[in-house]
């Protein structure tokens, strides 16, 4: 026979999964919910253990979501770069100048 765990390590357990990012960015709140109410049904969380969980749960999932974004948007920056193309800001950037100059050379021409 299993021997029953305590909620706290059942807790623990969660918590170290969610933080190494197993799952984390594609939980859902429906089925973080559904995977802590088999585990209060089971008496191994209570409500409230699993009401807390799943709040600290989803935090670590947005958490990793936007560490996982500024990871993605830093390799893109590099990759850009290295690759030498010129980003949407800094074309608006040259079309501003360059028609700020075009306006400059007719008011000086008379046009």
């Amino acid at each position: 026979m299993a021997e029953k765990q305590s909620p706290t390590s059942w807790r623990e357990l969660l918590a170290r999964t969610t933080e190494l990012g197993l799952g984390a960015i594609s939980l859902t709140r429906e089925t973080g919910q559904k995977l802590l109410a088999e585990l209060v049904e089971k008496g191994q969380l209570t409500k409230q253990e699993a009401k807390e969980t799943l709040a600290h749960m989803l935090e670590l999932g947005k958490e990793q979501k936007r560490n996982l974004e500024e990871l993605v948007s830093k390799l893109v920056d590099r990759a850009l770069e290295k690759a030498d193309v010129a980003r949407r800001s800094e074309v608006k950037a040259l079309e501003e100048r360059l028609t700020r100059l075009e306006k400059s050379l007719r008011s000086q021409s008379g046009r």
